[in-house]
């Protein structure tokens, strides 16, 4: 049960980064305000998972499924806009 509960948190962690990291990448202006909203709906998500879905998994699981969403989005957005502006890449959306 461990295990498996380690596999979902780095496959949470991988999934809030990589989405964060397209976004602010992609972003034409304002990356942080989209980031930011990113982030408020993957908390509200997990919240919801940790109601229902994730109600199984030790409670050290569930504290840390919610705590590392701000890290997962601020790595993944400062990581994006800085290959970005490195890259001189053109933003889309």
């Amino acid at each position: 049960m461990a295990a498996a509960a380690g596999v979902s948190l780095v496959m949470i962690f991988i999934a809030g980064f990589a989405g964060a990291f397209i976004i602010s990448s992609l972003s034409r202006s304002n990356p942080w305000i989209l980031v930011g909203l990113l982030t408020l709906i993957a908390l509200l998500a997990d919240f919801f998972a940790i109601q229902g879905q994730l109600s199984e998994i030790p409670l050290w699981a569930k504290i840390i499924v919610v705590a590392s969403v701000p890290l997962q989005m601020w790595l993944g957005g400062k990581i994006g806009i800085d290959l970005r502006n490195r890259f001189r890449l053109t933003p889309v959306v």
